[in-house]
């Protein structure tokens, strides 16, 4: 297929035979959006069980055992030694991790790749954020596994804290971010750097919640752990909606070669 006429990167192009482009098959008469939903709903059911799972277990286990012991000492290390300009440094990355800044600067990353023709793989970041949402919510009132009882910085969410959706939000947009830069150029530098961005960008947030009484470590664990699955998934939804984009602009061609040698033989 052509990938190049239809504005198709072809790291977004599943390959023979892979999941992606046999469920994209499926929708060859151009339902893009019933193939997104179908391969959104099927990442939720295969990540959400996984970490409602390992949330009980390191609620109702671990935190009983030497990972309790070692995650409660490291939450008080933290709190012993807070200080104006670490609360102020810890709030800014709190705060670029958190619903509202995450959703505007996705929504605007969108509209720039759509402005730039991008098609259906410019909504690589929403389809991640869509799971990771989803997944989180689930887990956390599931889970229900309470916050430190250290004192909090700042306001406490009135979530649980298990997994961190800070974490798991930004490893979504910001290590999208990366994966987006590294599918428009081959050039190192600018890919090396985006790369360093988002490492330093998930660190922070992921310690900046634990220095604020906000999660334990584990939860931050777990929250990274499900940013790398929920995009990880919106990349094989991407590849899915990209393949039913393919099939649909290649059967449209066909019918549409067919008509003149059909109007030819009457």
């Amino acid at each position: 297929m052509d990938t190049r006429a239809l504005s198709v990167r072809p790291y977004f192009v599943p390959e023979k035979g892979a999941m992606a482009e046999r469920l994209g098959g499926r929708f060859i008469k151009g339902r893009g959006a019933q193939s997104g939903v179908t391969a959104v709903l099927l990442a939720y059911v295969l990540i959400a069980p996984v970490t409602i799972a390992v949330g009980l277990v390191v609620f109702h286990v671990m935190a009983h055992g030497s990972v309790g012991t070692v995650e409660r000492s490291f939450s008080r290390w933290l709190e012993m030694r807070r200080t104006n300009v670490w609360n102020h440094w810890t709030y800014a990355a709190t705060y670029v991790g958190s619903s509202v800044p995450v959703a505007v600067i996705a929504v605007v990353i969108t509209i720039w790749l759509v402005i730039r023709h991008w098609g259906r793989q410019a909504f690589l970041l929403l389809f991640g954020l869509v799971v990771e949402l989803a997944v989180f919510l689930t887990a956390n009132y599931t889970v229900r596994r309470p916050r430190p009882s250290i004192r909090h910085v700042g306001a406490t969410p009135s979530t649980y804290g298990f997994p961190s959706g800070h974490e798991a939000a930004a490893v979504v947009l910001y290590g999208g971010l990366a994966v987006i830069v590294c599918v428009a150029t081959k050039h190192l530098w600018p890919r090396l750097l985006v790369w360093l961005f988002a490492v330093a960008m998930i660190v922070s947030i992921g310690i900046s919640r634990i220095y604020r009484g906000d999660h334990y470590l584990t939860d931050v664990i777990a929250g990274f752990l499900v940013g790398v699955a929920s995009l990880v998934a919106a990349i094989f939804v991407t590849r899915v909606t990209t393949e039913t984009a393919l099939r649909a602009t290649h059967r449209a061609a066909a019918l549409q070669d067919q008509a003149p040698s059909e109007l030819e033989s009457h």
